[in-house]
């Protein structure tokens, strides 16, 4: 009976153990609205208060590329020269370690900002990978949802 008992209590910490030990935990990653009146990733994804300091904002037209008629939404505009980023599609955030400077794409306008894309970009002061969790076509601003991280090398955690 006492090693039943025992049984019984260890399979129960072990399924609490692993229960808190959730590889899915999104609380990894901060959460922040890009809106056309800009973004500072490193200022914890905040409008900023000098423009000049935004690392890119959201635009309803696509200028990084060849219009394509017919293809809607918003778009991320950054404020880099170059227009250093990427769009990976429906990855997991966390899968994703660096900025990797080959896969910048110089032509998104088959790709508006979506709920699911993860995008990589370079920022004014560093690096930032986000994923699209809203978008909102009809607010004043254009508020897109995400959840990020901030770098200040090519590197994430």
């Amino acid at each position: 009976m006492k090693n039943i008992v025992i049984g019984i209590v260890v399979l129960g910490l072990s399924g609490a153990i692993m229960n808190g030990c959730n590889t899915k935990d999104r609380s990894l990653f901060l959460t922040g609205v890009i809106k056309h009146s800009g973004i500072d990733w490193s200022a914890d994804a905040s409008v900023p208060g000098d423009y000049s300091n935004a690392d890119g904002e959201t635009i309803g037209w696509c200028e990084i590329g060849t219009q394509i008629q017919g293809v809607t939404g918003l778009w991320y505009r950054s404020n880099t020269t170059g227009e250093e980023m990427y769009n990976l599609g429906n990855v997991d955030l966390e899968s994703v370690n660096s900025y990797d400077a080959n896969l910048v794409d110089t032509d998104i306008c088959d790709s508006p900002l979506v709920v699911g894309d993860v995008w990589v970009i370079k920022c004014l002061d560093g690096y930032v990978k986000f994923k699209v969790t809203s978008v909102d076509e009809n607010s004043s601003d254009w508020e897109v949802g995400v959840e990020y991280e901030y770098s200040t090398s090519t590197d994430f955690s």
